[in-house]
């Protein structure tokens, strides 16, 4: 991603979980970011994890998922 493009951007400002302010310009990337760390989760727990695959593979409904939970949270933080 090219930060120039995005110079005119405000930030989309947040507290890890370590409570350290983080920020992205789009957000896009704050989506990405949450639902990267959806994927972690379920894959520290995998075997608990319940998956309904239907006409998909497993690869592609765990990502799917993952952006499902993203969207929850942009929508929890009032971002989408």
């Amino acid at each position: 991603m090219n930060t120039d493009s995005l110079a005119g951007m405000t930030d989309v400002m947040y507290t890890d979980a370590q409570g350290i302010i983080q920020s992205h310009k789009t957000k896009e990337a704050l989506r990405d970011y949450f639902a990267a760390n959806a994927l972690v989760g379920i894959l520290s727990d995998i075997k608990s994890y319940q998956l309904n695959i239907k006409n998909t593979t497993y690869e592609h409904a765990i990502a799917t998922d993952c952006y499902v939970l993203a969207d929850a949270m942009m929508k929890a933080r009032n971002i989408r």
